[in-house]
Order: structure tokens, then C-alpha cells, then sequence
């Protein structure tokens, strides 16, 4: 603290500016507020501006985190279609075997209601 003329007056320096203290002070008289008023403010906004700045870069790591979850579900659909084809052929090749019409030179492996080849 410095005392002038009887008054005791704070000099707050910020982090950005440390001359900064002096418009804190030329403001704090000019508009009949207290230099702590200012810098309550003052920490409010840089608050504000930190909580804004937290937010955005928790909104980019979950947007970011949406597109490798949907990558997976892309990945995990293209597997349960290539299984659902799987069992398909596999089911087609047991009805043949079960009717009694499986021949190994004929079956094609398609399965709609166990088609077969003619040869």
C-alpha cells in the first residue's frame, strides 16, 4: 500500500499489464467506485472469460469424442452385416443339408431359400 496526501490508495498490477495498476486507479476515482470494486470486476470477467474458454474446449473434446464413437459404430455395423451374411450362407447350407440336397459341386452358397445351382 502507498500513502498519498492522507489516503490510502491499493496499486493492483495485472498479470498483462503491469502498468495497469494506474488506469485501475484513474478509473476507480472517475467513476466514484472503489480500486476494489475494479478489481473485483476485473477478476470477475477474466473468470468469465476462463469458464467460457473451459466450456469451448470441453465442447471441441466431446465433439471430438462423437466422431471416433460414431467411426465405431460405422466399424461395428459394416461386422454385424458381414456376420448376418455369415449366418445367412451357413443357414442356407444346413437346410440343403437337411432336405437331403446338398452336393457339394452344387451348392453356390447363396442363401434365398436355400438356392441351388443346376449343373
Amino acid at each position: 500500500m502507498a500513502t498519498m496526501s492522507g489516503t490510502t490508495k491499493k496499486t493492483v498490477r495485472s498479470k498483462r499489464n503491469p502498468g495497469d495498476f494506474e488506469q485501475l486507479r484513474v478509473a476507480s476515482n472517475t467513476h466514484g467506485i472503489s480500486l476494489d470494486e475494479v478489481v473485483r470486476r476485473r477478476k470477475n470477467v477474466e473468470a468469465a472469460r476462463k469458464s467460457r474458454r473451459d466450456r469451448e474446449a470441453r465442447t471441441e473434446q466431446l465433439a471430438k469424442r462423437l466422431e471416433q464413437l460414431k467411426a465405431e459404430l460405422q466399424k461395428a455395423e459394416a461386422e454385424v452385416l458381414d456376420m448376418e451374411k455369415s449366418v445367412a450362407y451357413y443357414k442356407g447350407y444346413v437346410e440343403a443339408m437337411e432336405r437331403g440336397m446338398f452336393n457339394p459341386g452344387v451348392w453356390d452358397g447363396a442363401y434365398n431359400g436355400a438356392s441351388m445351382s443346376r449343373q
